[in-house]
């Protein structure tokens, strides 16, 4: 087996070719584009069995009944996934004719029926017309759909004769005019067969089934120029450049058919020699065809020894919707799974009709396992191993809100518990998750990401300003799939809905100078006043802010009530070191014209509809006329009559410290005077006896002094 079991994996691009006669005569154009027919993303496959039905192959003709079944129960697979899948068989010995025509391929469709008929030795003919063949499958494709993926599967043992031949005796003209008749009908001037299936984009493999020694191959070369004419033909038909395993010494393609091979090289073809692993063979290059990932193709295990594929491990058993394990030389033994977590191997069981692994023992195995593969035999095994990926069926999933029901929901933390089972039929997707992310409109999610089938998600509902209470009862889960660059979008019920009571439903106080701290909060220390105030005269003294409580925006309906209660009440200083000053703060009430009236009797209640209530803390208008020096704190309290979970605080405290100065002071102007004359006084008193002191006596004319 050469690059090619791996060579036409790269992608279908299915061409738009210009129009072509269905017959193999006259001028044909030159083909401006070819389909590679490998990556499944044409509208449609079809596949033409073109089976060799003369005497040479009567040995053979098991392998040619196995293939045929193999490859229509193949072809079923994708026919259950919804593809449009055709299936046409000729056979072609002394003339062609058409056993099955191109049409769809039915779900439990069976094909013992026709391996059968195409194997039957007493129905061969003496000879082999590959011409004749071939364009009686071009006119089958020529029936079917022009877009669509177009698979030939040649089968033959390489001869061709038009008349009566001795394999025994030496070459004449006959079979030289034969070689030269084929070279010319496949590779000749004009509409030749080579460009016709190019042109049409059709993938052929040409399966040589001869078994026999390899001296008989170069045998067979040496004495019939039609086998060198024939495998030339193959390879200008394939695009195959070079034939592997080909066991004649000094091969060379003809000269006429070498630049349509060249030509049809990107149709990714190959002339296969022997057809010991001929289903195998046939069942890969179909999946490629088919767009089966191919991991592993192929892989070699030793004659009596075990391999373990592919390296990196397979994406989680329910994603994949089909795995293939294919021979294409040599023969398996036992299949089984190997986990990436380690224990015991698990076997698995193979389809002997399309060689898929038994797809409920696949589907519980998590992402990174491989196939544990023995060859049986004497003779090394070349396996392939591919498959068709899925996405998990869709379903709706469960998410349970844990508190079960939210009442008043904005703020609180809520557990959301994902029942995953509708989405893998009670598999544990423990190994198929990578990890989920959630998301929902009106959720802000704090912890969204879920590792194992026991997590959760933690979340909280967003604030919301002026919003009646609603309902949240969907969510978005994004599911990474393990070893997959695959991501699952599903949409989960949070059954029962969270009732959410929002921020324009609740009750809150505001306090201006700090923000909005919702209902029942306020941070930070307010100061009332400051150091140093003076007051004047028949004014009151305010805090430097005010205070909003707005009501409920509609009843509990459990007891069908909604309001809140204010109470005003004050304390110590926070700190010890500040005495408490007695002075006449009230709580003052905003009025409809904008002025402020004492607010003393409490609680004061907020009903649903009722206005907003506006309040500041000041002190009356009589102050007295004395210094004030000190500090405390008053507390505006509210109280909401529904229960709540929110766990806040309901109280707004403001923390003053004041020194108010009296305006005037008669007895202090008295005690200034008084120190002053005092001051004034002796101050006199100092300076008239300093001036003694400084006095100098001047001495009577005549009067001496001595010492």
């Amino acid at each position: 087996m050469k690059r090619a079991l791996a060579a036409i994996a790269a992608g279908l691009v299915v061409a738009t070719l210009a129009p072509i006669a269905s017959d193999a005569s006259g001028p044909a154009p030159k083909q401006t584009s070819i389909s590679a027919c490998i990556s499944g993303d044409a509208p449609s496959v079809e596949v033409v069995l073109l089976v060799d039905q003369s005497k040479s192959l009567r040995g053979d003709l098991p392998q040619i009944q196995r293939a045929v079944e193999q490859v229509g129960n193949r072809l079923v697979v994708p026919v259950q996934d919804g593809l449009d899948v055709k299936f046409g068989v000729a056979k072609f010995g002394d003339s062609a004719s058409t056993i099955r025509e191109l049409s769809p391929v039915r779900i439990g469709e069976s094909f013992t029926e026709l391996g059968e008929q195409l194997s039957n030795g007493e129905s061969l003919d003496q000879f082999t017309d590959y011409i004749q063949g071939l364009n009686q499958a071009i006119r089958m494709f020529d029936t079917g759909d022009r877009d669509a993926c177009k698979v030939l599967l040649w089968f033959t043992d390489g001869m061709f004769d038009l008349g009566p031949l001795d394999l025994g005796a030496s070459p004449n003209s006959e079979e030289e005019d034969e070689a030269e008749a084929l070279t010319s009908a496949v590779c000749g001037n004009g509409r030749n067969i080579a460009r016709l299936i190019g042109s049409r984009g059709i993938t052929t493999f040409a399966v040589l089934l001869k078994e026999q020694p390899d001296e008989k191959w170069n045998d067979w070369y040496l004495d019939y120029p039609n086998l060198s004419a024939g495998l030339s033909s193959m390879q200008a038909i394939t695009g195959d450049r070079v034939i592997d395993d080909l066991p004649i010494v000094g091969y060379q393609q003809s000269a006429i058919c070498a630049p349509f091979t060249a030509e049809n090289t990107d149709l990714g073809g190959e002339v296969l020699v022997g057809g010991g692993a001929l289903p195998g063979i046939l069942s890969t290059r179909l999946g490629q065809a088919l767009g089966n990932e191919s991991p592993s193709c192929p892989e070699e295990v030793a004659a009596g020894s075990v391999g373990t594929f592919p390296e990196g491990g397979m994406p989680p058993g329910v994603i994949l919707a089909n795995v293939y394990v294919t021979a294409v030389a040599g023969e398996i033994g036992s299949v089984a799974a190997v986990l990436p977590g380690g224990g015991p191997s698990q076997p698995l069981q193979r389809s002997s009709l399309d060689n898929r692994l038994d797809r409920d023992a696949l589907r519980a195995l998590p992402g990174g396992w491989q196939l544990e593969i023995s060859s049986a035999g004497e003779r090394g095994l070349q396996v392939c191993i591919q498959y068709d990926e899925t996405e998990p069926p869709t379903a709706d999933l469960t998410v349970a809100p844990s508190p079960a029901t939210v009442v008043n929901g904005v703020g609180t933390q809520i557990e959301l518990i994902v029942d995953w089972s509708p989405a893998f039929n009670e598999i544990d997707p423990a190994g198929v998750i990578e990890s989920w992310t959630l998301s929902g409109g009106g959720l802000a999610v704090m912890s969204g990401t879920l590792f194992d089938p026991d997590s959760f998600a933690v979340v909280t509902v967003d604030e919301r300003e002026n919003v009646d209470a609603f309902e949240l009862d969907v969510v978005v889960l994004v599911a990474a799939l393990q070893r997959s660059d695959q991501e699952v979008v599903f949409q989960g019920r949070i059954e029962p809905p969270i009732v959410v009571r929002t921020l324009g439903d609740r009750p809150r106080l505001e306090c201006t100078g700090t923000g909005d701290h919702g209902f029942g909060e306020l941070t930070g220390d307010d100061k009332i006043g400051g150091l140093g105030v003076e007051v004047p005269r028949d004014t009151t003294f305010s805090s430097p802010g005010i205070c909003t409580v707005y009501p409920p925006k509609s009843v509990d309906p459990e007891t069908n009530t909604g309001f809140v209660e204010v109470t005003f009440e004050g304390s110590a200083h926070p700190d010890p070191d500040i005495p408490l000053v007695d002075m006449p703060w009230k709580l003052q009430k905003q009025k409809e014209d904008g002025t402020w009236a004492d607010e003393d009797e409490f609680p004061i209640r907020v009903n649903v509809g009722d206005e907003p209530l506006v309040l500041k803390v000041g002190t009356a208008a009589d102050l007295e006329n004395k210094e004030y020096d000190g500090g405390g704190a008053f507390t505006l309290r509210t109280e909401w009559s529904r229960e709540t979970s929110l766990n806040v605080s309901q109280a707004a405290t403001f923390v003053f410290e004041v020194k108010l100065i009296p305006r005037s002071c008669p007895q202090c102007a008295l005690i200034i005077t008084l120190i002053v004359t005092a001051i004034a006084t002796l101050v006199s008193l100092a300076l008239l006896r300093l001036m003694n002191h400084l006095l100098v006596r001047i001495p009577e004319p005549g009067a001496f002094y001595f010492r």
